[in-house]
């Protein structure tokens, strides 16, 4: 070990703290994901392929939690980074909706995003 090892964040550290993020945001992993991923695929109708509707999905889920105010205007200045043409104001507002359903089913009954379905035009869990 050199001697300014010592100052470099450890890549393992990093690793450990995405995983227990990962992992508190999406409990039941693959299956929490591939749920929440299916449902922007619905909300985009289809017009993205599937991985990159995954990792909005990820980042986007990341982005509500960790937000002070998660709005609308939140959520489309994070898309706007990278992915809003695939969004207009609609898509915006239901992907916001889902968003913060999601929030609401983990903080009040501890839901993750599997147990969360569409029922209309509201989300039920």
């Amino acid at each position: 070990m050199g001697l300014f090892d010592f100052f470099k964040p450890e890549k393992n550290d990093l690793n450990n703290e995405l995983s227990q993020l990962i992992n508190k945001f999406f409990p039941k992993g693959k299956k929490d994901i591939n749920a929440g991923t299916q449902e922007l695929m619905r909300i985009l109708d289809t017009s993205i392929l599937e991985e990159e509707a995954r990792n909005i999905f990820i980042k986007s889920v990341a982005i509500s939690r960790i937000s002070e105010n998660f709005d609308d205007q939140r959520l489309k200045d994070h898309l706007s980074g990278y992915c809003i043409q695939y969004f207009d104001q609609k898509k915006i507002k239901q992907f916001h909706s889902y968003l913060v359903a999601l929030n609401a089913a983990m903080l009040l009954q501890q839901r993750t995003p599997s147990e969360v379905r569409r029922e209309g035009d509201s989300y039920i869990w």
